[in-house]
């Protein structure tokens, strides 16, 4: 049987406090990434332009090349999870350049609502 020392003592206290960081940081965890899965704003994909080759510059304003963004790029689009820019990644890379929007119609997910969510930040390059 413990005594009330070991219970409450300085061991106690210290499990007390470990827990208690360890909240904190998995409440941190969860906070990073749902910022991490947050869409790209418009302005973020400026600001992506000068670093990622997937992004082009049709009449001035930057928008996402479906040819050439990777995973990651094609996912900071509204409405673009991780699934789904994986399987439009791998359909481009399967059959080749996209020459219309409307190809990707034929990827897993992508119906006509989603498809003008990736027509507003994304187009053919």
């Amino acid at each position: 049987m413990l005594s009330k020392d070991h219970a409450g003592g300085t061991e106690g206290i210290a499990v007390r406090k470990m827990l208690r960081l360890t909240g904190l940081m998995l409440l941190a965890m969860a906070v990073l990434l749902i910022v991490q899965s947050r869409p790209a704003a418009p302005e973020q994909v400026e600001r992506l332009a000068g670093a990622q080759s997937g992004v082009i510059r049709p009449a001035g304003r930057a928008v996402i090349d479906l040819n050439r963004a990777d995973e990651a790029l094609l996912s900071a689009i509204p409405g673009v999870g991780p699934v789904l820019a994986a399987r439009i990644r791998a359909y481009v890379l399967e059959k080749g350049a996209l020459t219309a929007p409307e190809e990707l119609l034929d990827v897993e997910g992508v119906g006509p609502a989603k498809l003008r969510e990736i027509e507003r930040m994304a187009a053919i390059g």
